[in-house]
C-alpha cells in the first residue's frame, strides 16, 4: 500500500509514522525545534510550495535494523494525505 503525496510522489504505507497538520502541530514549541532539527540534518524534503501538512516517515537501515526518520512537507492538507491512502500497486518512489 501507498500514500500519495503530490507530484507524482509515493511513500510506502508501512514506513509512515504520521501526517501532521502545520497550523495546529506547530503550535507547539518542540514541534517546531524538530523541524528546524530536521532541516539542518538534511532529512526534510518538501514539493517547494507553502506547507499545510507534513508527513514523518522511517526507513529501515540494513546494517543495524534501526529506522531513520524523515520529514516531507507537503501543500496538501493532512486530510487529503489519509484520504489518498490507497493501494496501489507497482509504483515506487523510483519510478516517479
Amino acid at each position: 500500500m501507498y500514500l500519495y503525496l503530490g507530484n507524482g510522489l509515493y511513500k510506502k504505507r508501512d514506513e509512515i509514522i504520521g501526517v501532521f497538520d502545520m497550523d495546529s502541530a506547530t503550535i507547539c514549541i518542540g514541534t517546531r525545534r524538530f523541524l528546524s532539527s530536521a532541516e539542518k540534518n538534511g532529512t526534510l524534503e518538501g514539493d517547494g510550495e507553502l506547507p499545510k501538512s507534513f508527513l514523518l516517515y522511517g526507513k529501515k537501515k540494513k546494517a543495524k535494523d534501526k529506522k531513520s526518520s524523515f520529514v516531507y512537507l507537503s501543500r496538501l492538507t493532512s486530510g487529503v494525505l489519509v484520504a489518498r491512502t490507497g493501494a496501489i500497486k507497482g509504483m515506487t518512489d523510483e519510478e516517479e
